[in-house]
């Protein structure tokens, strides 16, 4: 009736919190102060609304900035190999799987960390503020995903919008073209991207709608990635 936005608290019931409101003649209401988080990487001007930290220096950074890769963490240190007297042993550069497994941990650490719908609705809003896609997709069908992108590319994972109708095929394209991603998939000899489900490791059918991807829900973490067959 007022045309006002009524802030409710957790474990509060939002109609008796309503008709407080109307019975004291719906005064003003204060907007509560929202915390949010600052990322740590110099000149990075970019806020959260939920904490994400890193797990080997434990300081706070955006989305973009999580991955211990993506920081220059000091605290990822590559350890020299066992050796024997007289013999010297360099560390050894970690492997493409290395990085993969360790981007993949931090993922599903932040999975976990998410588990309670109050955290979950708040990394879903800080989504759709930030994420990017067609302003033709009404706001009912938008479907929103972290993307990450082939590792050796090192480009920084993105927030996207997508249509829940489209099936997951148009929706690679889209992506590979938003990261300028090299994508031969039309082309038989060619070494093909596919989308993997960073839950569960297994690629999608990319003949299926977005809505009908089981076990993945708009808000979770999407992975771009080359494979062998």
């Amino acid at each position: 009736m007022c045309n006002q936005i009524i802030y409710v608290k957790q474990g509060a019931d939002v109609n008796v919190e309503v008709n407080k409101h109307i019975n004291a003649g719906c005064p003003t209401v204060q907007k509560p102060e929202i915390r949010s988080f600052g990322c740590t990487v110099k000149n990075c001007k970019v806020k959260e609304l939920q904490r994400i930290s890193c797990t080997q220096c434990k300081k706070d950074f955006c989305s973009s900035h999580k991955y211990p890769t993506s920081h220059d963490c000091p605290k990822v240190v590559l350890q020299p190999k066992q050796h024997t007297p007289g013999k010297v042993e360099l560390p050894t550069e970690p492997s493409f799987w290395d990085l993969v497994s360790e981007r993949m941990s931090n993922v599903m650490k932040s999975f976990s960390e998410s588990d309670n719908p109050r955290a979950r609705q708040t990394a879903l809003l800080n989504m759709k503020q930030r994420a990017t896609g067609s302003n033709n997709i009404p706001q009912e069908r938008r479907y929103y995903l972290e993307v990450l992108f082939p590792m050796d590319s090192k480009i920084q994972p993105k927030m996207m919008f997508f249509d829940m109708n489209s099936v997951l095929g148009l929706i690679l394209d889209q992506i590979a073209d938003a990261g300028r991603i090299k994508n031969e998939n039309n082309k038989t000899d060619a070494k093909k991207l596919q989308l993997i489900s960073v839950k569960s490791g297994e690629p999608f059918v990319l003949k299926q709608q977005l809505k009908n991807c089981a076990g993945l829900s708009s808000g979770d973490t999407i992975l771009l990635e080359y494979v062998k067959t």
